[in-house]
């Protein structure tokens, strides 16, 4: 049985939401797509994988915001990639977690 006391909770709903954040569908088709291709810009994800730019953008947003992705500004298009660093400290942290249940 846990401790109530020595669990932080703000930790715990921190990673409760990037892994909430990552878990969409159109999330995880947005960063396969980035794994394969390394960087593209916001006009080639969208035209890939055939969703509006308004939504790819939000998508985006939303994973950079969860710092699974990092952008750069050359002129007026926006390339992304994904910030392996970090993901894979998420991945490694939600393995140990398959493993410890």
């Amino acid at each position: 049985m846990y401790d109530m006391q020595k669990l932080d909770i703000a930790k715990i709903e921190r990673l409760i939401g990037k892994l909430k954040t990552v878990a969409n569908p159109t999330r995880v088709e947005i960063i396969r797509l980035l794994s394969e291709k390394d960087t593209l810009s916001v006009t080639d994800i969208y035209k890939t994988i055939n969703l509006s730019q308004a939504i790819v953008s939000h998508h985006l947003k939303a994973l950079k915001d969860a710092g699974v992705l990092a952008s750069t500004r050359k002129g007026k298009q926006i390339f992304y990639r994904v910030k392996y660093d970090k993901f894979e400290k998420l991945m490694d942290y939600v393995e140990q977690l398959n493993k410890d249940f």
